[in-house]
């Protein structure tokens, strides 16, 4: 077991990543988000399935268009939950500007074709959740990829996108 003690660049890396909120307006060179991408390939997954797809915001006009579906999709579950009008507002604006200021949103999707078929439920779940924690892992891939390279990110989580 290696222990850390302030030499272990993988220690070092790993234990320097903070999640960042606010984003400097600068462009990312299209090669580090290639580089960025291509290293999160690299995370594990159940059955080796990479079940992860990624589809890449770059442009203002491309982030305004899923910010506007998350957004309708983001309220109605509030409104349903009871949240107050003000908060609601509030948690849906700071969602919609972290990801409008970001230079670049990258939307890690679980493609759940490429999971094995079961007869019965329990299994299917769990093929279910072992494509979701692959997902997850090729985006905390990222992130440290990310900041390997002098480059902040945030994991943030919706529900409200599924392609059928």
């Amino acid at each position: 077991m290696i222990e850390f003690n302030g030499t272990n660049p993988f220690q070092e890396l790993i234990r320097s990543r903070r999640s960042v909120r606010r984003f400097l307006p600068k462009s990312v060179p299209k090669e580090q988000v290639i580089q960025i991408l291509e290293s999160a390939t690299w995370a594990p997954s159940a059955h080796n399935r990479q079940p992860w797809q990624f589809v890449v915001l770059v442009t203002e006009e491309k982030r305004a268009q899923f910010v506007e579906t998350m957004s309708i999709l983001f309220r109605q579950d509030l409104l349903a939950d009871g949240t107050p009008e003000i908060e609601i507002e509030r948690t849906v604006n700071r969602a919609r500007q972290r990801i409008m200021n970001a230079p670049v949103a990258v939307l890690l999707c679980l493609d759940t074709s490429l999971g094995d078929i079961y007869s019965d439920q329990r299994r299917q779940d769990a093929e279910f959740l072992m494509g979701v924690q692959g997902v997850a892992m090729a985006g905390s891939t990222m992130l440290l990829a990310a900041h390997a390279v002098g480059l902040g990110g945030v994991w943030m989580c919706a529900q409200y996108l599924r392609r059928k």
